[in-house]
């Protein structure tokens, strides 16, 4: 029961902020307009904003990986709107993860280290590789298509992220940095993202941080060189298979990994 003027004024302030919501999440995601409709019709209110979260990055990602959701040839201003509209979607996210309960929310691990993390390995992909080096957009969509689901932090992500590389034209500079610029931004981004790594892929990170580099192989995936790459001078970040390719760490990658 509503026993004061307060309770009032507080019920319609709750109500109109998931209304703006809503907007907000069609206007970053206007392909799933219908579907959000639908969630503010049928979600308990106490759910819908961590639902709303879920499905608008969920949404934006799949416009790059499903056709027709892109034009069939993006251009430089249709990647700048994504990533423009991605950075709306982080605003939103943290204004509503500033409600503590969202944070005690069973999905939670879901939206932080699963979704977000997607949205982010992608922007940096169209920033370093589809802004910078002009790799076409059908290289983007294989990628975001291999992509793992669950947890993005782990070794199968940073083998896509090696392929990606391994397949198409771009600079050392380029590709050095995408890939550096995943492993801190996002995957070491601060301790309570560390503690979500998978195993596998922080032992890689720390044979990175003592000088070795991370090799791709046909059946051992990703892994860390051997002994005698260990302090080799100028030793890359990376080796990419037979192609014989190596792309190089940048001097402080170590200690910003030790960190």
């Amino acid at each position: 029961a509503l026993d004061s003027m307060l309770e009032v004024h507080r019920l319609f302030w709750n109500y109109e902020r998931l209304i703006v919501l809503c907007l907000t999440c069609a206007d970053v995601t206007p392909a799933a307009a219908k579907d959000i409709e639908e969630l503010a019709g049928s979600s308990d209110a106490s759910a819908l904003v961590m639902d709303l979260m879920l499905l608008t990055h969920k949404a934006l990602a799949a416009e790059l990986k499903d056709q027709g959701r892109m034009p069939r040839a993006p251009s430089a201003d249709d990647y700048r709107d994504w990533l423009s509209r991605k950075r709306v979607l982080n605003g939103l996210t943290k204004d509503a993860l500033m409600d503590g309960s969202l944070r005690a929310h069973e999905k939670m691990p879901c939206l932080e280290y699963e979704e977000r993390k997607r949205i982010e390995t992608l922007a940096l992909a169209i920033e370093y590789l589809t802004l910078a080096e002009r790799v076409e957009h059908g290289a983007l969509q294989t990628f975001a298509s291999e992509l793992p689901q669950g947890n993005v932090c782990r070794c199968e992500t940073l083998r896509a992220i090696l392929d990606l590389i391994r397949t198409v034209e771009c600079s050392d500079a380029a590709c050095s940095a995408f890939i550096e610029s995943w492993l801190l931004d996002i995957c070491m981004q601060d301790a309570e993202a560390i503690s979500n790594l998978e195993g596998n892929l922080l032992q890689l990170l720390c044979s990175t941080a003592a000088g070795l580099p991370i090799m791709v192989s046909s059946t051992l995936g990703v892994a860390a060189g051997g002994p005698n790459e260990w302090e080799k001078p100028g030793s890359p970040i990376c080796c990419l298979g037979q192609s014989g390719r190596s792309i190089p760490r940048s001097d402080g990658l170590s200690l910003a990994l030790m960190r």
